[in-house]
């Protein structure tokens, strides 16, 4: 009688699993709050950020908040808005919205040279209330479209900006827009530098409060061949076994840190009535990458391999 060889081939179980330690609910917020004179433009600028349209005309006594996702120089974040009043009856509710703040928008018109005086109280009404010597700020021209009706040029706004150290960005809300989302953009920009050189003092490098893992598990077991004779009086195996694993690690501070390691697991068995031998053979590999920009420049990579082990016993 003719053996009869039963096999079976790539009987595999591969499990998969890739996961988040920080959902996107519980990404970064950063809390941004639009100041500046009544009619200057705040809620123009704000409801063309969120809505992608200019209203014309808004009540300039309504305070109101919107929040958003989105993503500024591929790492994602929510930004809680806060457009506030800009007429002076409402200043007293000024230094309650700013304690809460994590950086302004300080809004003034090309076309009204008040507004632009009034820059200087407002930057300094944000560091008594915060006490502090500097905070996140950009200062905000806007209405440049109207350049019939332009009173404060080009230069003048941008030496205010100098005088207190702060960004400088010409906006129009009017369609089409201009440089409204760069405006919120480089504001946050503003936040997580400020962030990162605060951490960097302190001797952390890692923002926990923005930080995001990712975790990734891969295993994966075959069965490649198997070989039973009907008088079993031979067995032939073979499985192979691999585990990988990877891990990584970012934060605002332009600061990746991954890890990924890889395990491999090779077994052969053959069984006779009259011999029994084993094959095994095992390798393992690990690599750590470091990276670190601006405001630093680090890059830093170690890679480690060993090529297995081979175990082989016969009877």
């Amino acid at each position: 009688m003719n053996t009869i060889i039963i096999i079976i081939r790539l009987y595999s179980i591969a499990v998969t699993m890739a996961t988040s330690a920080v959902p996107s609910d519980n990404l970064p917020t950063y809390k941004l709050v639009v100041v500046g004179d009544g009619g200057v433009g705040k809620s123009a600028l704000t409801i063309q950020f969120f809505q992608k349209i200019f209203v014309p005309d808004y009540d300039p006594t309504i305070e109101d908040s919107y929040l958003k996702h989105t993503e500024i120089d591929a790492q994602w974040a929510i930004l809680d808005v806060l457009d506030t009043a800009g007429q002076e009856e409402f200043s007293a509710m000024r230094e309650q919205y700013m304690r809460t703040g994590d950086g302004f928008l300080i809004v003034f018109s090309v076309t009204d040279k008040a507004s632009f005086e009034h820059v200087d109280r407002f930057h300094q009404l944000i560091l008594r209330v915060k006490d502090r010597e500097s905070f996140p700020m950009v200062l905000v021209a806007n209405k440049v479209d109207l350049l019939h009706l332009r009173k404060i040029p080009s230069d003048q706004g941008r030496e205010m900006a100098s005088k207190h150290s702060i960004a400088y960005i010409e906006t129009s809300a009017k369609d089409p827009a201009m440089n409204v989302d760069k405006a919120f953009h480089e504001l946050v920009r503003v936040i997580r530098y400020v962030t990162t050189t605060d951490y960097l003092e302190k001797g952390c490098l890692f923002d926990t409060k923005a930080m995001r893992v990712s975790l990734s598990l891969s295993l994966s077991l075959s069965l490649s061949s198997l070989s039973l004779s009907p008088s079993l009086s031979s067995l032939s195996l073979s499985l192979s076994l691999s585990l990988s694993l990877s891990l990584s690690l970012s934060s605002p501070l332009s600061l990746s840190l991954s890890l990924s390691l890889s395990l491999s697991l090779s077994l052969s068995l053959s069984l006779s009535l009259s011999l029994l031998s084993l094959s095994l053979s095992l390798s393992l590999s690990l690599s750590l990458s470091l990276s670190l920009s601006s405001p630093l420049s680090l890059s830093l990579s170690l890679s480690l391999s060993h090529p297995g082990n081979r175990f082989q016993r016969g009877a």
